[in-house]
Parts: structure tokens; C-alpha cells; sequence
């Protein structure tokens, strides 16, 4: 079924409909013309119009075509048929085109609008086909016939735009723009709106995002439209990476860097994370000026702010160790003495020979030491600690709170629940964050 449907409602179909004095004047009908092109492009949907007589007057005459086109005497011989060339269907003729009907009998009056729908549904055609050539010269000659239609501009326009000549294709969209507002001519609002994002389009694919952005703007204005609103987010993205990566220049990154030490050796450390910053966004890919902010924001008190940095660092050199020195003297400074010990050995992970990373790790152990054996309950520390989702996993885990359970009736059990790793780690944690106390 799919197969006859496909044959009657090829390409050449218009031309056909528009020659038969029965079904020409449907074809004024937008609504049934948009129903037709709907079953070429699936011809599932022809059973929605089976009930339609206007639709028995289309099969009447495309049958009747088809019948008048066959040959008048069968073939000699089973063989012969067996031999003969397949029919090519519309996607091995891309260039198979409309018949044109005869305009010639018509007024000027009538005649002008009818031949620009022919050569508009022409040029939609050929622009489906990707036979742009084609398709731009149709979509010409449809708005010489009917200058009033400026969508036959944003039409053409979208020919030029697949094509690459940008420059044309924001020429016919501004074109159309103009006219509707000098000439008057109310144009439907979502084709203004169309006019506007292909200007968008265009500007963007030469990179002028700036320029985009206005058009893309432009057209939410007209009309709202969430393809189009994407991708005025999509330029404002790519706005933004290209004034960024315009602004790199690593000397000058290094020049502020250095800036930025000077006035951290004078204490100035608001004017130091100002200078950091700026080296920063000369060079984005210095761990050094992310390290640096780092130690300014740590002296502002800015623990979240320099945390940040020291994490940017580590991910562009996760060699960096000073970024992890870093990292590390805040989390000490917070008393967070467990996640001390996990920054410096994964910092030994990256570097083995690290003395830093084995230096602070025994600063940390000693802290640990001092604040077991103080016989003192940092209530802040504790209820920080209790904060701490990790921490409060190992809590919840029913098998530590059974050796917490055991320890407490039993200290001496300590050495036996120690030899498991697994819970090992558990308990050093609980004891380096001070909420397990050993003394």
C-alpha cells in the first residue's frame, strides 16, 4: 500500500493536480495542500482523508495519470518481464522536477500569485533535495511574481545560508525586515521572527556572536521560540569562551602574578586576589595563579574560595604539591585533621618522594597525638566533625557502632579490632576528626 501511495504522491504530483480543472481549485486550499504534503511525507496518513471527496477527486485523477502512462501492449513473455529496468523511485532521480502547468490563459492578476506558489512549492522541493542552485533560482523567480511576500526572502535567504554565502543570506533577512516596516506590509510575525534568527544564524557562523546575540534577541521579541532561545544561550556561551581565549597572553599573566606576590609579601591581600585573578584570566591554565589565590583568600579567611582554587590547581597539574600544601593548611586550620592525611598521601601518590607531603603528614599525626592526649572535648571541632557526611557514615555503619560498642566495655580490644584494615581506617578517621578520643 505504502508503495502505490508513495507512486501517486511523488513529486510530479502538483503539476498533475494543478492541470485537471477538477482538483486545480483545491490546491487554493492551504489547509487540504498541507494535508497532501503530510501523506508524501508519510503515507501511513492517508487513511485520515479516505472519507474526504475531495481526496477521491485527487486519486481519480493521479490513478488516471498513472493508467494513461502505461504501456498499451503487455510484454511477449514471462522472460522478457523478467529483464526489464527497474522504475527508479524519487530518491534515485533527485533532479525528477514538477510539470509545469500552463499560466498562459490566465489573467496577469491571477496568474502572478499562482506561478509564485508553483515556483515556491519548486523551490521547497529542491532545497529538501539539497539542489540549492535549483532551489535559490525558484525562490527568485516566486518573489518576482509576488513582491509582497517577504517569505519568499527568508526563503532565499536559507538557501544562502546553506550554502555559505553569509553575507547574502543577512542581506535578504534584513531586506525583509526593512520592507515590512516601510512598505507596511503586516507580514506575519513569525516570519519577522524567522528573518531575525537566520540573521542570527549567519552571524554565528562567521563568529560574530555579539551580532548573533542582538539578532537571536531580536527574534524572541517577534515571536517566542525555544529552538531559537537555545541557541542565543549557545552564543552567549561561545561569546564569552571567545573573549576569553582573545584575553590570553601568559606573559602578561605573569607579570600580574608576580604583581600579586608583591603585595602579598606587604599583607595586601584583597589587592593580591585581585592581581591573582587577573593572571588568572590572562592565562587559565596556570596552576600557579589558582595556587597563589589560594594563600590570599586563606589569609582573607576565605576557606571555601581558596579550597576552590587549590582543587583547580590540582586538576590542571596534579603534581602541583604546593597546591595540596595548600589545601592541606586549610582543612589543619579547621581542625578537619582526617582530610589532612588523605590530601598529603594523594599527593605522595602523585610524587612518592615528596618531603612536603611526608612533613605534613607527620605535623598532622603530632596534632592528632596532642589532641588525644589533651583530655579536652573541642565541642566546635565534634559538632563540625558530626557535619561531615563521611563521618557520618562511619557512624551509621552498624559494624563500627558494634567495636565503638565493644571498645567502650573493653579498650583492650583495641589492638584486636585494629588488625582489620578495613576498620582500621574507620577508627583513625573517627580519632583524627575528634570524635573518638583514645586518651
Amino acid at each position: 500500500m505504502a508503495n502505490i501511495v508513495n507512486s501517486l504522491f511523488g513529486p510530479d504530483m502538483w503539476g498533475k493536480l494543478a492541470m485537471n480543472p477538477e482538483t486545480k481549485p483545491l490546491l487554493d486550499d492551504p489547509e487540504f495542500v498541507a494535508e497532501l504534503r503530510k501523506i508524501q511525507e508519510d503515507p501511513s496518513k492517508v487513511g485520515s482523508l479516505s472519507n474526504d471527496p475531495r481526496m477521491m477527486k485527487v486519486f481519480t485523477v493521479l490513478l488516471s495519470s498513472i493508467a494513461s502512462s502505461m504501456p498499451t501492449e503487455p510484454p511477449t513473455t514471462a522472460k522478457s518481464t523478467q529483464h526489464q529496468a527497474p522504475v527508479p523511485n524519487s530518491k534515485q532521480q533527485p533532479e525528477l522536477k514538477k510539470v509545469k502547468p500552463d499560466f498562459s490563459k490566465m489573467s496577469d492578476e491571477e496568474r502572478a500569485p499562482k506561478e509564485s506558489e508553483w515556483e515556491k512549492e519548486c523551490g521547497n522541493l529542491a532545497y529538501k533535495e539539497k539542489r540549492f542552485d535549483e532551489a535559490l533560482k525558484h525562490y527568485e523567480k516566486a518573489f518576482e511574481l509576488a513582491p509582497d511576500n517577504l517569505a519568499l526572502l527568508t526563503n532565499r535567504a536559507a538557501v544562502k545560508l546553506e550554502t555559505g554565502d553569509l553575507d547574502g543570506c543577512i542581506e535578504d533577512c534584513k531586506r525583509a525586515i526593512q520592507e515590512n516596516k516601510d512598505r507596511n506590509l503586516r507580514t506575519d510575525y513569525k516570519i519577522i521572527a524567522r528573518a531575525h534568527a537566520r540573521i542570527g544564524n549567519a552571524h554565528s557562523k562567521k563568529k560574530e556572536y555579539a551580532l548573533a546575540i542582538d539578532a537571536y534577541q531580536a527574534s524572541l521579541l517577534e515571536h517566542r521560540d525555544d529552538k531559537v532561545q537555545d541557541k542565543l544561550l549557545e552564543a552567549k556561551r561561545l561569546l564569552k569562551k571567545q573573549e576569553e581565549e582573545s584575553y590570553v597572553d601568559p606573559e602578561l599573566s605573569k607579570k600580574a602574578r608576580e604583581e600579586g606576590n608583591d603585595a602579598f609579601r606587604k599583607a595586601d591581600f584583597p589587592l593580591a586576589v585581585k592581581l591573582y585573578t587577573e593572571a588568572i584570566k590572562r592565562n587559565p591554565s596556570d596552576p600557579a595563579a589558582y595556587s597563589n589565590r589560594a594563600a590570599a583568600y586563606t589569609k582573607l579567611g576565605e576557606f571555601p574560595h581558596g579550597m576552590k582554587d587549590c582543587e583547580k590547581a590540582i586538576e590542571l597539574d596534579p603534581k602541583y604539591m604546593k597546591a595540596y600544601s595548600r589545601k592541606a593548611a586549610i582543612h589543619f586550620f579547621m581542625k578537619e585533621y582526617h582530610k589532612c592525611l588523605e590530601l598529603y598521601q594523594k599527593g605522595l601518590d602523585q610524587d612518592p618522594n615528596s618531603k612536603e607531603m611526608r612533613e605534613g603528614i607527620s605535623q598532622t599525626m603530632a596534632a592528632i597525638q596532642r589532641q588525644s592526649n589533651s583530655g579536652e572535648v573541642d565541642e566546635a571541632q565534634v559538632q563540625h566533625a558530626m557535619a561531615d557526611p563521611e563521618i557520618q557514615s562511619i557512624l551509621m555503619d552498624p559494624m563500627v557502632q558494634t567495636v565503638l560498642k565493644q571498645l567502650q566495655e573493653n579498650p583492650a580490644a583495641a589492638s584486636q579490632v585494629m588488625r582489620n584494615p578495613d576498620m582500621a581506617s574507620k577508627i583513625n578517621k573517627l580519632i583524627a576528626a575528634g570524635v573518638l578520643r583514645t586518651g
